[in-house]
């Protein structure tokens, strides 16, 4: 987990993991940054979801826990966003080694 100064934004639920921010894909997918509580060293999660907020489907045959249902689409636009946001996380993971 990180310590000290951060360029990402307090998640909510107590952990001390931070939001790095968001972006939105050209068809409307929520692509969000957060960081992980891995004993292992920095991560990050990617979380997606679809224009419709839903992240997977139940009730598909084979896979009792769900699909995801987003496969984002970048434009080079997003693409770019995307790599600002994660760069903020790696510049928190850089300074705390």
């Amino acid at each position: 987990m990180l310590k000290g100064e951060h360029n990402g934004r307090r998640a909510g639920g107590g952990r001390g993991l931070y939001d790095y921010g968001r972006v939105v894909d050209s068809k409307g997918n929520n692509i969000t940054i957060r960081t992980s509580s891995s004993a292992e060293g920095p991560a990050v999660w990617l979380f997606t979801k679809d224009r419709e907020g839903r992240d997977h489907e139940n009730g598909i045959v084979g896979y009792p826990d769900g699909v995801s249902v987003v496969t984002p689409h970048l434009s080079v636009r997003d693409a770019k966003r995307l790599i600002e946001v994660l760069q903020r996380f790696v510049r928190d993971a850089d300074d705390a080694e």
